[in-house]
């Protein structure tokens, strides 16, 4: 089953508060693109998101996002939420 990109957002933060990274990779295509604001960085392919998520895991405890609106259209989705992370 191939998830709308609306539902892969969803499930990257859902994943992210489990701390899956190896889920949240498989998530995005060869070509993804993650943004984070933790990052302040733009990361692309999996081996780059991959590398950003290690970082952010290293350095938190406990991080989750908030989504408060996600927007799709095409093979694109965008969402905005709030950032709570304890390092």
């Amino acid at each position: 089953m191939t998830l709308q990109p609306a539902d892969q957002v969803r499930a990257t933060f859902a994943a992210e508060r489990l701390g899956d990274r190896d889920a949240i990779v498989a998530l995005f295509g060869h070509n993804g693109l993650f943004e984070f604001p933790l990052l302040g960085q733009r990361l692309v392919g999996r081996a780059e998101i991959g590398a950003g998520l290690d970082r952010i895991f290293a350095i938190v405890e406990d991080c989750s996002v908030a989504l408060a609106e996600v927007k799709s259209a095409g093979p694109a989705a965008i969402a905005e939420g709030r950032l709570r992370a304890l390092a």
